[in-house]
């Protein structure tokens, strides 16, 4: 398994279609991802990450899947999430997130899948 820090020189890989690095035993937080234009599909679900879920993940508009359940992520969903035009699933579950569900994510045409459970949101 994979352990240590997401390297953040992954953000110079801008033909980067998949990152897939679920599973493992990844810590801190997530990088800055957001030159990763291309990127469909995000999988960081169950790893040690903590921290907040960084807002320039809204800029990934052609992101279709993010994974981010099983960690240790704190504070509130970004706004940011609701400017993925193209995500079709949001996984959430298994975390320390807090507050409200933002408004923004009324705004996910394309959302078909979104699991949110096992947080501390209201």
């Amino acid at each position: 398994k994979l352990n240590g820090n997401i390297p953040a020189a992954l953000n110079n890989a801008n033909e980067l279609r998949a990152l897939s690095l679920y599973n493992n035993k990844l810590s801190g937080g997530i990088p800055d991802l957001s030159k990763l234009t291309h990127l469909s599909d995000l999988y960081l679900d169950n790893n040690n990450l903590k921290g907040k879920i960084p807002e320039h993940l809204g800029k990934l508009k052609r992101l279709k899947d993010l994974r981010l359940s099983r960690n240790g992520f704190t504070g509130k969903i970004p706004d940011e999430i609701g400017d993925m035009d193209n995500l079709e699933s949001l996984y959430l579950d298994r975390n320390a997130l807090t507050g409200n569900l933002p408004i923004t994510l009324s705004q996910l045409d394309h959302l078909e899948k979104f699991h949110a459970y096992d947080n501390k949101l209201k």
